[in-house]
């Protein structure tokens, strides 16, 4: 059976749901972080959201490539363009964190207003760089919610049976996020936004998508023993 490879206007048309839900999450940002710094989440519930960040961690998305290379070998050629789709949309969104300096959920007033979680549109503020540290400056959008997002378009890209198994697990490393004091909600919904764009660039056969299929074909042609499955 052949692997699917979804249309970039679907991705472009879930990134604007995406983007429209983290306009719309600016209304719900504060109460809802005062509300995960003051509730912590207990027993199972607590670990299973801890566990789910190696979903969205660089280092446990190469320990998945790397079990999915071990124990798949003859999906291995494909392995680098899932790689693309969770480190290229994570290293997007980490980018966008110095244009938009916000501040992070565990180091600002919840008594404040949202609009001040923004330090600037264009120019960081120095002096709150300074006395914050540039981590508690790097809220938006959310680095961790960008690369599970794209992980589980590679993902469901290569397996698409596991469709809604990887997407829970996208959902749950961003509600650790936001459990944490780490992101507010709207940091993890753009954050989602640009995990389907970048995804949606790098599955389609054309512009760096064709780059890579051309890598792609060059690894089965070099692969011993490799079945190359029906596309």
């Amino acid at each position: 059976m052949g692997i699917p490879v979804p249309t970039r206007n679907r991705s472009y048309w879930l990134a604007a749901v995406f983007a429209l839900l983290a306009c719309a999450a600016l209304l719900v940002d504060v109460p809802l972080s005062r509300y995960a710094a003051t509730h912590s989440l207990v027993g199972d519930l607590r670990k299973v959201l801890d566990v789910s960040e190696v979903f969205a961690h660089g280092l446990g998305v190469l320990l998945i490539l790397v079990t999915a290379a071990v124990l798949d070998p003859m999906r291995r050629p494909r392995l680098p363009r899932v790689a693309a789709c969770a480190y290229g949309a994570g290293l997007v969104a980490n980018l966008l964190k110095h244009f938009i300096p916000r501040i992070r959920p565990n180091a600002f007033d919840t008594t404040a207003d949202v609009w001040t979680t923004f330090l600037s549109w264009r120019v960081p503020d120095v002096g709150s760089i300074d006395v914050l540290g540039r981590s508690a400056v790097q809220s938006f959008p959310s680095g961790h919610t960008a690369t599970a997002v794209g992980l589980a378009f590679g993902l469901t890209w290569l397996y698409p049976r596991g469709r809604w198994l990887f997407a829970s697990f996208a959902v749950l490393a961003a509600l650790q996020r936001i459990q944490s004091s780490a992101h507010f909600l709207s940091d993890t919904l753009a954050a989602a936004a640009i995990g389907c764009v970048v995804s949606g660039w790098i599955l389609r056969d054309s512009s760096v998508g064709r780059w890579i299929a051309a890598r792609e074909a060059a690894g089965w042609r070099r692969g011993a023993g490799l079945v190359r499955p029906e596309v």
